[in-house]
């Protein structure tokens, strides 16, 4: 009598092949563009599609930016976020 339980097996299939090299220049450009990111403490790895976004910055919202950058760049099938946030004192 109604839903019981939902079972989700969707998965991401890109709609057409991206170069890993054109989805990494297309996520610099926009962190360069971004008010909230210093691309310059940041450098962005693509392997298959998954993105690794290393190195340093000091706002939190600095770093969620820099995933939800990452995240919606055509192409990106997932993103871990290895940014390290720094404080300055």
């Amino acid at each position: 009598m109604g839903v019981i339980t939902v079972e989700n097996n969707l998965t991401i299939v890109p709609t057409e092949s991206r170069l890993d090299e054109e989805i990494a220049k297309d996520i610099e450009r926009a962190l360069d563009r971004n008010y909230y990111v210093d691309a310059d403490e940041m450098a962005v790895r693509v392997d298959h599609g998954i993105v690794t976004l290393m190195g340093v910055t000091n706002s939190t919202i600095a770093r969620t930016q820099a995933e939800e950058v990452a995240m919606h760049t055509e192409g990106v099938m997932d993103v871990q976020n290895d940014l390290r946030l720094i404080i300055p004192a």
